[in-house]
């Protein structure tokens, strides 16, 4: 009997001998797809892997800066107003300052010149609300408000020319509002941020129409504000997150834990 003849067994068929050259040929080249495909597909999840890891890590990086730069911007606008910088009013109280100012690149009429020790924040934070409108370092955006004849007024460039009076002055030397956000939601940052006078960092998920860019979608001055409070509108309520009331923008604002 020759070796792929078929020999009969009651009920069944029985073959002997190696397979053809057309079947061994065929079952290597199935093996040599499905190790390629393995592969590949191996090499591609690892590194959609890395890039997500990539991504989280720049994401959570951004958050951090934003959040020690906030920090910064207290301690500076507490400076400011400690040293008299800007005493628009004459009556010997400071009041509290732009980033302009606060970077020494830009100042309003009745800022104390002999008083001008020195930037308080990096120069680029002053000089990007120049360009742009509002602060930008690392990967987030900065804009300080301070209160106005009614309501709160937002950063500008230039500068106004004239620097507050009256009960405007003296509302300035009382409060102000600082809030970061991502320039490019998802890249350079999830969350936004909030600081005031009390210098406690407030936090929301910034998930549902979030604030991104420095115009797309940008924080107005009582965002962060109890809505049940006095004067949201020109900072005189409190940030939510710290009396407990219903935010003026209707997110969820908390204290920062841990950044």
């Amino acid at each position: 009997m020759k070796s792929n003849e078929a020999a009969r067994v009651p009920g069944r068929l029985v073959f002997w001998g190696a397979p053809s050259r057309g079947t061994a040929r065929t079952g290597l080249l199935v093996s040599l797809f499905l190790g390629t495909f393995l592969c590949a597909a191996l090499a591609g999840a690892t590194a959609y892997f890395l890039r997500s890891e990539l991504r989280e890590a720049r994401v959570n990086q951004g958050e951090r800066e934003a959040v020690r730069l906030l920090v910064t911007i207290a301690a500076a606008e507490d400076r400011f107003r400690d040293e008299a910088r800007m005493d628009a009013d004459g009556d010997g109280r400071g009041e509290y300052g732009f980033l302009q100012e606060l970077a020494d690149v830009a100042w309003r009429h009745g800022a104390r010149s002999a008083a001008r020790s020195g930037p308080l924040l990096p120069a680029e934070i002053g000089w990007s609300v120049a360009r742009e409108g509002v602060g930008i370092r690392r990967g987030y955006c900065f804009l300080v408000y301070l209160p106005g004849p009614a309501v709160a007024i937002p950063e500008s460039h230039p500068l106004p020319e004239s620097g507050p009076s009256g009960r405007t002055a003296d509302r300035q030397e009382e409060h102000w509002v600082a809030y970061a956000w991502p320039l490019e939601h998802g890249v350079s940052g999830r969350r936004a941020f909030a600081v005031s006078e009390e210098r406690t960092v407030l936090v929301t998920p910034n998930v549902e129409d979030p604030y991104q860019g420095p115009r797309a979608r940008v924080p107005e001055a009582a965002s962060a504000f109890d809505s049940l409070g006095p004067d949201a509108a020109n900072l005189g309520s409190g940030l939510a997150g710290l009396t407990g009331g219903r935010p003026v923008d209707g997110r969820t604002w908390s204290r920062v834990e841990h950044e």
